[in-house]
């Protein structure tokens, strides 16, 4: 249900005075206060806590301690508002300023994914600051279209839409993503998903710390069907204070099975495990707050990530081919 205009104000002019004080204080305090914004929605919001701590027990179990799995729950949060408050600074964060914090790591992987002159899917996930990822990517002067699910709040969707324009960052509003995404790669720029949340009945059920989760598949599914190469790439807060921004070398679609629909599955679960592979080496960093396993196949057993799997909207079919 769309949100009234008043309502929408309400929401909007404290959300805006905090933003503007916000550009009066240095980078590192802003994230300082961020840090304290993540440990007061920890504290007020129990259902952030409830969720954040149910999908650690399910993702590590019994193999990692309740004590570890609450302190990984409450720096998540402190994470998130971080990246908030962070974002919230880059009305006053120039080109130099953004790279100035961040270190790439194997860059030139993309590098010759650009060369390719195809344009580039690049999957990508909630880690760190993926904003900051994402603007200090563009600052360096290679294209970046980012597909993104606009707020629900118009005004502050205006909003934030601008400050990732402001940094050079193409927004494609998830639902027009088709047709906008396709031009994105034909003009040879680098088109990136957030692939690490429920997808719900829009997604395939693959594997995500062995348990079957709702993933969406476009990556794979225009990787696979448009010969485009496919990169991984994600950020990772260190303790000095930049962010490394990681890429992975470009990752071959699956070819293996006879089925498109196999080969795009294989591929999603591939691009998962990566994803995976990155939250345990920084839990942290992560969204646990995201109900990322809400969505289950009716009968899970051990086959149903790929035999009841069923492709969602990304798959464009004749009009990608």
């Amino acid at each position: 249900m769309a949100k009234s205009a008043s309502l929408e104000l309400v929401e909007y002019l404290p959300a805006s005075f905090i933003m503007y004080c916000l550009r009066l204080v240095p980078l590192r305090q802003a994230t300082r206060a961020g840090a304290a914004f993540g440990r007061l929605v920890w504290r007020l919001s129990p259902s952030q806590r409830r969720t954040a701590c149910a999908n650690l027990a399910l993702a590590f179990g019994e193999s990692m301690s309740l004590a570890e799995q609450r302190r990984i729950a409450r720096a998540s949060c402190e994470s998130m508002g971080k990246t908030i408050f962070e974002f919230m600074q880059f009305p006053k964060l120039s080109r130099d300023d953004l790279l100035a914090r961040v270190r790439f790591v194997n860059l030139e992987a993309m590098d010759r994914a650009l060369a390719m002159g195809k344009g580039v899917i690049a999957a990508t996930a909630h880690l760190a600051n993926w904003e900051f990822f994402a603007a200090a990517f563009a600052s360096t002067g290679r294209p970046l279209a980012a597909i993104v699910r606009p707020l629900d709040n118009k005004r502050l969707d205006r909003h934030v839409e601008n400050l990732r324009a402001s940094k050079g960052v193409e927004v494609v509003p998830r639902g027009v993503t088709l047709r906008a995404g396709l031009a994105a790669l034909k003009k040879g720029k680098v088109l990136a998903f957030l692939m690490d949340q429920n997808a719900a009945r829009h997604g395939v059920f693959v594997p995500f710390f062995g348990k079957p989760a709702a993933t969406v598949s476009g990556p794979a599914a225009l990787a696979t069907r448009l010969d485009v190469p496919l990169v991984f790439c994600y950020s990772r807060r260190e303790e000095d204070g930049l962010f490394s921004l990681v890429f992975s070398d470009i990752i071959p679609p699956c070819r293996q099975y006879d089925s498109e629909e196999e080969n795009i599955i294989a591929t999603t679960a591939d691009l998962t495990g990566r994803i995976e592979a990155a939250v345990r080496e920084r839990p942290e960093d992560w969204l646990w707050m995201h109900p990322r396993w809400r969505t289950q196949p009716a009968d899970a057993c051990d086959e149903v990530s790929r035999r009841s799997a069923v492709l969602g909207g990304w798959l464009p079919g004749e009009e990608a081919r």
